[in-house]
C-alpha cells in the first residue's frame, strides 16, 4: 500500500452508503479496500441496496 490506499471498514461504508459527503470528497481519488468480513456485514446492513453494493 501507499498513499493513496486506505483500508476502510464497516462503518466507514455506511456513512458512504447514507451520503456523507465530506467523507466522500476526502477519500475521493484513493484506492479503497474492505475485508471479506466488512462486505458480509455490508450485505447484513439493513439500508442496503443492491446497486450501491458494487465491488
Amino acid at each position: 500500500m501507499n498513499g493513496t490506499d486506505i483500508f476502510i471498514d464497516t462503518n466507514i461504508c455506511v456513512y458512504l452508503l447514507n451520503g456523507d459527503t465530506v467523507l466522500a470528497e476526502l477519500l475521493q481519488g484513493q484506492n479503497l479496500y474492505i475485508s471479506i468480513i466488512t462486505e458480509m456485514e455490508l450485505y447484513a446492513y439493513h439500508g442496503y441496496n443492491s446497486s450501491a453494493l458494487k465491488f
